[in-house]
């Protein structure tokens, strides 16, 4: 009885040390390790952003009636674990290492936005050396990682309140999204479509959040500065190339030498540029939609008061969503034309094989 007490004390202990490591983590990266103080539930020196963590925690477990469920689970540990026979010792260090993975989890969106942050300074260091980079890189990374904590918290925070039974509008919203891209997806020829709505649907909410920020006062879109849709159509390009080689192998290199070996030279010429000429597209599509847009609003709220100018932002809203779903829906075009060879070799095989069938 004392090990299955403290089997249950354990548990629930792990749960919390998890969320308190990835807040260490968190804090290590940001820069924030000697910002410690003392925690007396565990009688050791924490980050603040580990207790931050750990308090937001012990707020969610005490909400979710955590404490009810908890002595609940103690009253059927005695129908479940009679004294006579207790196991499991096994399934709980297997748990536990389940939940220190998932904290694991949970700081990396922390830790690569803070690499990313770095790297910068880094270039930034070398292309200007007279730069004091220890005056502007120290509050650049506590203000980036406090962003990203705050993100994290947010995501946290809409996952726990979905729910399959009773989905909420945010929820609904989200998988319209998702169930539209996967139609579009599988509309467009691309076999078993779910392995790629992970970058599709990440792809729309990411441009459409940066799309809406503008909407904001005081602040501008990220996508009206050419180097952001730049490096989205960059990192698409090289997306939807990988999913081809993937897809095809060195069969996807086919697709640029055209129906007729004749002209297989100068095919793969015009395949080239057309294919280098894909992510200026995108580049310039949603920049120069986005940059009119700004401008547009801009010189509105000058001339014009904001409630006149209300009509303007919701039709600046619906632009930026639009945009976003044209992003999204090219990069989908892009990689069903890349995949689309292996579903034709493989229907041409089949034919073969029934051809060489007939004639035996």
């Amino acid at each position: 009885e004392t090990l299955i007490g403290t089997a249950m004390g354990l548990a629930m202990r792990i749960v919390f040390a998890g969320i308190e490591a990835a807040g260490e983590v968190i804090g290590l990266q940001m820069g924030l390790g000697f910002s410690q103080f003392y925690d007396p539930a565990s009688g050791a020196q924490l980050p603040a952003t580990a207790q931050l963590l750990g308090l937001l925690a012990t707020l969610a477990f005490l909400s979710l009636n955590g404490h009810l469920m908890l002595i609940a689970t103690l009253v059927d540990s005695f129908k479940t674990a009679p004294a006579e026979g207790a196991s499991g010792a096994l399934a709980l260090a297997r748990w536990g290492e389940t939940v220190l993975k998932s904290a694991l989890l949970m700081s990396l969106p922390v830790i690569a936005a803070l690499l990313v942050t770095n790297a910068a300074l880094a270039v930034l260091t070398r292309a200007a050396p007279q730069l004091n980079i220890f005056a502007v890189g120290f509050p650049v990374t506590i203000i980036i990682g406090f962003v990203a904590l705050l993100v994290m918290i947010v995501a946290l925070m809409v996952r726990a309140g979905l729910n399959t039974e009773k989905p909420g509008a945010l929820q609904h919203t989200f998988e319209f999204i998702l169930e539209f891209l996967k139609k579009g997806a599988q509309d467009a020829g691309i076999e078993n479509s779910a392995k790629y709505m992970a970058y599709f649907g990440t792809l729309f909410v990411f441009i459409a959040s940066m799309n809406l920020i503008g909407l904001i006062p005081a602040f501008e879109s990220p996508t009206m500065f050419t180097f952001v849709p730049a490096g989205l159509a960059v990192w698409t390009f090289i997306y939807f190339n990988y999913a081809g080689f993937r897809t095809n192998g060195l069969g996807y290199l086919k697709h640029f030498l055209g129906p007729v070996m004749a002209l297989a030279p100068f095919m793969f010429v015009v395949e080239m540029i057309s294919l280098f000429i894909r992510p200026l597209s995108l580049t310039v599509r949603l920049y120069g939609n986005m940059f009119a847009g700004e401008v547009l609003l801009t010189v509105i709220v000058f001339l014009l008061p904001w409630t006149l100018a209300l009509p303007f932002y919701a039709l600046e809203m619906f632009v930026g969503i639009v945009q976003s779903l044209v992003f999204a829906g090219l990069t989908l075009v892009f990689a069903a034309s890349a995949v689309a060879g292996h579903g034709e070799g493989h229907g041409e095989g089949h034919d073969h094989g029934h051809e060489e069938g007939a004639h035996h």
